[in-house]
């Protein structure tokens, strides 16, 4: 973890224990910020943004990958990492992570369903910059209003949360903040 990511999750930690709310820790570089993604449980949304306030942008796929999403922002900063933030049971950060798998239990049969967030090579891009990448079968997006989101249609519950230093169960809604 670098110095400056130290002291951005020093300051998140301090104004979430003082708010009781997610800040978003904004860098000062010359591309876009990237809108935050809020994990919501029920049937499974990841949604892109916050509200009018802090919107989203839309998703698309990749079109050599068909379970691959990413946000439709080519002016956004590279992402080099995570900052999650999530209240559960067990291991639930905040911490900085490379990539995560959700796992989502469908009520109709208790089989768990598995997602991915990680960090993969800009759709149709001719650089190296590395963004926000969902990855998981079903998924379907609705891109309208000022938080687009990508859906799983199935009923079910987020049951885990897994990463490098997070090991998460029965998490609410939580916010993924892509950082520099």
């Amino acid at each position: 973890m670098t110095e400056q990511q130290k002291w951005g999750l020093a300051g998140l930690a301090v104004g979430a224990a003082l708010t009781g709310a997610v800040i978003y820790v904004a860098s000062t570089k010359d591309n876009e910020d990237r809108p935050p993604m809020v994990v919501k449980g029920g049937s499974l949304i990841i949604q892109s943004g916050f509200n009018s306030k802090k919107p989203g942008k839309p998703w698309h796929n990749d079109p050599n990958a068909a379970n691959e999403w990413q946000m439709d922002h080519s002016a956004g900063k590279q992402t080099n990492a995570f900052l999650v933030m999530m209240s559960g049971s067990g291991s639930c950060g905040p911490d900085f992570v490379d990539d995560m798998i959700l796992e989502y239990t469908l009520s109709s049969n208790q089989a768990v369903q598995q997602f991915r967030v990680t960090r993969k090579k800009q759709i149709g891009s001719s650089g190296n910059k590395m963004v926000p990448t969902v990855i998981g079968e079903r998924l379907t997006p609705t891109n309208s209003g000022d938080t687009p989101f990508l859906m799983f249609p199935d009923a079910g519950e987020l049951t885990r949360v897994t990463a490098a230093g997070i090991d998460c169960r029965s998490p609410g809604a939580f916010a993924i903040h892509p950082t520099k």
